[in-house]
């Protein structure tokens, strides 16, 4: 999709487009884009500290390799691999898969609650309440899973193991309860976090020469990042930007600013992440 995007606008427009970006507001999306990075890390963080402490510097390395899997995984789905690269350092997989599981739920939470407006704004013909009602279905999957779970036999060894891991999630989960200001903030951070990629949106699209107003540029990447979750495409991509050049185009901007701004985007996270990912290993082999 995204090649038959590029194919579409123009490559030669895409070029051009390029060649004019202001270097001042590209440095300015770089530091966003780090900001937006290392608020992620520190938000899950946040969580599985509660239930087994572990430095930040550890944590982030894991997160790095999570994150670049991510680039290259369906959808979201790459995400989820920070549980295994935990493991190794120690961490059980309850822990470091519940604190990813409560971070993405506040995530998406305040993600709807920013599509819903954005619905309202941009997608009419769309009954905004469905932005509500999905996330609140998602968890009642979630908890008819672990209650289908619980009922199956236990005459199989994984269904035996699903139990246990079940089990000793739900007793972890009851430890993070009481921790209420933990939650307080890392849905306070995700509010910023969501500001950052927003002020990163806003300063990507002024290196190409185009301002983009609120409510916009907080709504319209949210919708299209939303998209990207469906793993249909390796880490959302050609479904983001086809959507955010049909949101963005509502509002007059051409559809070759809107590529280039996306491209220019996602080439500073392969970028940034293997430049991190660079520097991690060199952190930890620093005879080699």
């Amino acid at each position: 999709m995204i090649v038959y995007l590029i194919y579409t606008v123009g490559i030669t427009a895409l070029i051009g487009t390029f060649a004019r970006i202001n270097l001042y507001w590209c440095v300015l999306t770089i530091s966003a884009n780090l900001v937006f990075f290392f608020l992620g890390a520190f938000n899950i963080w946040l969580l599985l500290r509660v239930m087994q402490p572990i430095p930040f510097t550890e944590f982030a390395r894991s997160y790095i390799y999570a994150f670049s899997i991510n680039l290259f995984a369906p959808g979201q789905l790459g995400d989820a691999s920070i549980a295994l690269f935990l493991k190794k350092q120690g961490i059980p997989l309850r822990k470091s898969g519940l604190a990813y599981l409560i971070d993405k739920v506040i995530t998406v939470f305040v993600l709807f609650c920013v599509a819903w407006y954005g619905a309202h704004l941009f997608l009419p013909e769309i009954n905004p309440i469905w932005f509500i009602v999905m996330p609140f279905a998602g968890l009642s999957a979630i908890a008819s899973v672990i209650v289908i779970i619980q009922k199956v036999p236990s005459d199989f060894k994984y269904i035996l193991k699903m139990k246990q891991w079940t089990v000793s999630t739900l007793s972890e989960l009851k430890s993070v309860r009481y921790q209420w200001r933990i939650l307080i903030l890392n849905t306070f951070l995700t509010v910023v976090k969501w500001l950052v990629m927003c002020l990163s949106f806003f300063c990507a699209f002024r290196s190409f020469g185009q301002f983009i107003s609120w409510p916009a540029i907080g709504v319209i990447p949210v919708l299209s990042t939303l998209v990207g979750y469906i793993p249909v495409s390796v880490g959302g991509i050609g479904t983001v930007e086809y959507s955010a050049i049909y949101f963005f185009s509502i509002m007059g901007v051409a559809e070759t600013i809107v590529l280039s701004t996306y491209l220019f985007l996602r080439s500073l996270q392969y970028i940034q992440t293997g430049v991190l990912m660079i520097c991690t290993h060199r952190n930890r082999n620093p005879k080699q």
